[in-house]
This record gives C-alpha cells, structure tokens and sequence, in this order.
C-alpha cells in the first residue's frame, strides 16, 4: 500500500485529486488444490518499467533516495508470504500503474496456522 501512494503521488493529481487506490480480496476455489485467499492492489502510479521489474523483490534494491526507502519492503513481504505457504507477484495495472498479488493458504481457524 505504501508503494502503490508513494507510486500515485509521484505521477501526480487530476483536478487536484490523485487517482485512488485499489484494494480487493477474494477466495480463489481450486479444483483439487487447497483454496486461497487473494489480495490485489492496484494503483494508477508511474508504473514500473520492466528493467526494474525484474530486481523488484531483490532485497536492498530501490528506485527511491536513501532517505525515503532502504529496498527491503518488497523483499521481506514476499519472504513473510511465502513462509505462510503463499506467493507474491507484481504485474503492469489494468490501466496503467502497478498491480501486486498476494495469494496465502485459506484457513477455517488459526490453530491451522500455528
């Protein structure tokens, strides 16, 4: 969420208001395949191009000065997903801007968890 204001400020306002901020969850029933729960953001930032695409979730690697981000974000999130069984992806947004993707286990209670 912070990448994706961060992202939406730095393209700028229209009429004097940044574009929002898109935030869905829904369950991902697969066949045979344990369900899951997904989560998108999206935004109408700047966009990522695809040479920074690739190093997006390298730990210590930002497109930001040094006193505005330190490139672990990204990094830790999808390691902390993928240690609950899930995945994290990024894609280009639906009109421009950047999507992220967080899919995890669907559980019926916590002690599933622990």
């Amino acid at each position: 969420m912070n990448n994706a204001r961060d992202s939406t400020e730095e393209r700028g306002s229209k009429d004097g208001q940044l574009s929002p901020i898109h935030l869905s969850t829904t369950v991902e029933y697969r066949s045979g395949d344990p369900d899951v729960v997904r989560l998108e953001i999206c935004d109408q930032g700047v966009g990522i191009s695809p040479e920074k695409s690739d190093r997006l979730f390298e730990a210590f690697y930002t497109t930001r000065d040094p006193e505005h981000g330190t490139g672990l974000g990204l990094s830790v999130s999808k390691s902390i997903v993928e240690a609950f069984g899930g995945e994290m992806e990024h894609s280009d947004g639906p009109d421009m801007g950047a999507r992220a993707i967080v899919r995890l286990p669907a559980v019926e209670t916590m002690e599933q968890v622990v």
